[in-house]
């Protein structure tokens, strides 16, 4: 029986949440809105022009969209728990390296390029393949919610960056950034995404049931039928 809108915001609202605060910490997000904040530190501590740092933005976003299939097939390969933890981490991993920059202009699009190869899992499309998944009448709403984190990381994330460097320097508001994908983000989708696999199963267990009772003859038929609706679901619980 199909869940109702209500019924179906009572067990997934959580995600809708998660999805927002995930996106915050995505490749195509988190590089690009806090890059305004490192502008002036490195013109003075490099010498680099406004026009050289703010090339690392196409290296961040020209990437992201060649990782965008790449992330896909994770998502359809391993689930989407497996896809959206590790790109976290790879996230963090490439702020980290951002704090190691000395000086070399190539360092700076290299750390952006990695940004989004490392955190292409973390990108959009995990988070929109895990609302679809559970929301089907109020679908176009969540989806909505979830993906306004984008602006949740144009408000929060730069004045995260503009805190730490005043306390510590533009190599502590990367190390700042890391740590708030690490310590905020992560434990979060660690929790969530844990219970959404064991929902997903339950799932995919009902829709085999059902299907094989409804369907007993087209069973019988073929020595290789598999369950349509359970396919897709299957794919997506880690």
């Amino acid at each position: 029986m199909a869940a109702s809108s209500a019924q179906e915001w009572k067990r997934s609202w959580h995600l809708v949440g998660l999805t927002a605060i995930g996106l915050t910490c995505a490749p195509t997000t988190l590089p690009v809105y806090t890059l305004g904040v490192f502008v002036a530190p490195f013109q003075q501590a490099f010498g680099w022009s406004r026009a050289e740092i703010q090339t690392a933005i196409l290296f961040s976003t020209g990437l992201a969209i060649l990782c965008a299939p790449l992330a896909g097939w994770m998502v359809r390969r391993w689930g989407i728990r497996n896809t959206i933890l590790p790109g976290v981490v790879g996230l963090a991993l490439g702020c980290l390296l951002g704090a190691a920059m000395n000086g070399a202009l190539w360092q700076l699009y290299a750390v952006y390029a990695l940004m989004s190869l490392l955190g292409a899992g973390a990108g959009a499309v995990g988070w929109t393949t895990l609302i679809a998944g559970r929301f089907d009448k109020a679908r176009g709403l969540a989806l909505g919610i979830g993906l306004s984190g984008t602006g949740l990381c144009s408000a929060l994330m730069p004045q995260i960056a503009t805190l730490s460097m005043a306390q510590w320097g533009w190599r502590g508001a990367y190390v700042a950034l890391a740590a708030f994908c690490v310590v905020v983000v992560l434990p979060l989708c660690c929790c969530c995404c844990r219970a959404t696999n064991r929902q997903l199963r339950s799932r995919t267990q009902r829709l085999r049931a059902a299907w094989t009772f409804a369907k007993p003859r087209a069973a019988a038929a073929s020595g290789n039928w598999a369950c349509p609706p359970c396919a897709s679901i299957s794919s997506s619980a880690a």
